[in-house]
């Protein structure tokens, strides 16, 4: 029988699957390699019910993290996210996550993501690439887009997005001012657009290209001395 501690524990976690999910990671060496590969399975499949593409968020957001070493802020990590839905949605043919951010002050925020990063900035645990659940186009591209714009800070990748038509529309749609909160969804129709329109004036063509988007727009807003 366990103890009312480890009940207690156990009840916790029974309630957040998140917790259970983020504990299992960490620990995963503690356990043998098909039990952690059930019990992830089972769940990822009860966040998936409750939080629709939540699993792919977190993974991407793991790939980031692993990539950068894990020295990532959380408003830089929305914007990484961000561009990869942007930039897959036009180069792979699909967005590499479906779940619409909000138009926050900050730029494009993922909710979940920003509470859960809020709340513990280590939930994303390592991931290497052996585990990687991403295609081989699908982690090139995450990779291209890590190493174009996770040399800026979150606040210039704020900045770069308020001049982008879709968080642009959003905010306009729901009448927000600048610096007003706001909870309004940036559709995947104006990311596309935008973005379709990013690759055909840039000539990107592969991901290693899309470098030239930050390089195009840090030095449009370089002033003139």
């Amino acid at each position: 029988m366990p103890t009312p501690e480890y009940s207690q524990a156990i009840e916790r976690l029974y309630e957040n699957p998140l917790k259970y999910r983020n504990l299992l990671k960490a620990n995963q060496h503690r356990i043998t390699g098909t039990a952690y590969r059930k019990s992830l399975k089972a769940v990822n499949a009860v966040l998936e019910k409750d939080y629709p593409d939540t699993v792919r968020l977190y993974e991407l957001a793991e790939r980031f993290f692993a990539l950068a070493d894990d020295d990532l802020t959380n408003k830089a990590m929305q914007k990484l996210v961000y561009y990869a839905q942007g930039f897959s949605a036009v180069l792979l043919g699909h967005p590499i996550v479906t779940q619409e951010p909000k138009a926050w002050a900050a730029g494009p925020v993922y909710g979940q993501l920003w509470h859960e990063l809020k709340e513990d900035p280590g939930f994303c645990s390592r991931c290497s690439e052996d585990d990687s659940p991403f295609s081989r186009e699908e982690e090139q591209l995450i990779e291209a887009v890590s190493s174009a714009f996770r040399l800026y800070s979150g606040t210039m990748l704020s900045e770069m997005t308020h001049r982008e038509d879709p968080w642009l529309k959003a905010r306009e749609r729901a009448g927000a001012v600048d610096g007003e909160a706001c909870k309004e969804p940036i559709l995947m129709e104006d990311i596309e657009a935008y973005f379709s329109g990013v690759v055909e004036k840039l000539d990107i063509s592969i991901p290693e290209d899309i470098r030239k988007y930050p390089e195009m727009a840090m030095e449009k807003w370089r002033p003139v001395l």
